[in-house]
């Protein structure tokens, strides 16, 4: 039960309108569900920010543990802090809800396991009140056991700070899909993104594509702006790859990303987003395939091969060579050559050896020979992104 005071709060808030001298600058979005052990750290990182002048509004997804109760503690202690509650339906509508009761004139996205670093969202404001771009995509750093790591993903969407850009100058930008380390104009996203879909996982996959896809121009910067957890519980939706489940919503998701893709992108952005299908969105069940039933195998190699039909060469200059071989060999079906393939990239690093032919950088033909399945030259190409 929210206590009476949280309750009165609310309703003032609520009653306040969306305009004024009060007005917040940034509206944070923050569905919660069942991450007591999480929560906090969260919020202590958002109040800490040096971006004062902002809402925080933290929409608990139906919790069943001790969320609510941290929630209306910070609501009582911060009165930024606006807590709002539903039934469980998942984090998409869960953000919706948020962005309904938001003022700021910008909108940002937090998971609730999550942290930002202490100056990331004024840069974000700084960036999009010097570009006037429609959003802002800072970099992310992994979490995991108190060590910082940075995705595989880093190097080619935020090597560099890149302003006032559209997706066709840099196609590879869709290298970054994740909701939470963009900053969005509130009336951008109203207008053009609007909300996610509900009742499935990977929920802000197609929505951030539309959002490249749809803007007049947008910001990606190098600055990390986004800590990013690997749950230690192991219980966050993309720690559960090995469920059914999981692989078939990411499997519904893509096919609704390339139907948006193929009705609103240009054919080098269309290359780029089969690209990173192919490098990220599939080869992550890979490992996962090895350990499961036939049905999941089956359905991994038949979403790998569709993909791999539709990968023209400017899509696979996109693709890592270890992802290439990994997923020509899952598309087929070949998983015991697929175990002996992991155990040869496992040995190398994260750049594996090479060989010069006819002036191409390609892999060392050592693998190509230790495999019973030959291998098509164009897979062993270095990724040229």
């Amino acid at each position: 039960m929210v206590p009476a005071s949280v309750r009165r709060y609310v309703r003032r808030r609520l009653g306040s309108g969306h305009g004024g001298a009060n007005q917040p600058v940034l509206s944070v979005i923050v569905p919660v569900y069942n991450v007591e052990d999480y929560l906090p750290a969260c919020l202590d990182s958002v109040l800490a920010q040096s971006l004062k002048h902002l809402e925080v509004i933290v929409v608990d997804d139906g919790s069943t543990d001790g969320s609510p109760a941290i929630i209306a503690d910070y609501a009582v202690r911060d009165s930024r802090v606006l807590p709002l509650r539903q039934d469980n339906a998942g984090q998409g509508p869960a953000r919706d809800l948020g962005v309904l009761h938001a003022r700021g004139e910008f909108l940002t996205f937090l998971d609730a396991d999550d942290m930002i670093p202490a100056d990331a969202y004024d840069h974000m404001v700084s960036s999009l009140r010097k570009s006037g771009s429609d959003f802002s995509v800072g970099a992310a750093r992994r979490l995991q056991d108190g060590r910082y790591h940075r995705p595989p993903w880093h190097a080619v969407a935020h090597e560099h700070a890149r302003i006032g850009i559209t997706i066709d100058d840099y196609p590879a930008a869709l290298a970054d899909v994740i909701a939470c380390n963009r900053m969005f104009r509130r009336a951008f996203w109203l207008d053009r993104i609007k909300g996610f879909p509900r009742g499935i996982l990977y929920e802000d996959h197609v929505p951030m594509v539309a959002a490249y896809l749809r803007a007049t121009r947008f910001d990606l910067l190098a600055k990390v702006t986004y800590d990013w957890r690997i749950r230690e519980d192991r219980t966050s939706v993309g720690q559960q790859k090995h469920e059914l489940r999981n692989l078939t919503d990411r499997i519904t998701v893509k096919a609704e990303g390339h139907r948006l893709i193929q009705k609103e992108a240009s054919e080098q952005v269309r290359a780029a987003w089969i690209g990173r299908v192919i490098d990220t969105d599939f080869a992550a069940f890979i490992d996962h395939a090895l350990r499961e039933d036939d049905e999941y195998r089956e359905l991994l190699m038949g979403a790998i091969r569709t993909y791999l039909v539709l990968a023209t060469p400017a899509a696979m200059v996109h693709v890592r060579v270890q992802q290439k071989v990994r997923s020509f060999l899952a598309s087929r079906g070949a998983w015991d050559q697929l175990e002996l393939t992991q155990q040869f990239f496992r040995d190398q690093t994260s750049v594996p050896a090479t060989t010069l032919v006819d002036g191409t950088v390609v892999l060392d033909p050592t693998l190509p020979a230790m495999l019973e399945v030959a291998l098509p030259q164009e897979l062993l190409e270095l990724s040229q992104t």
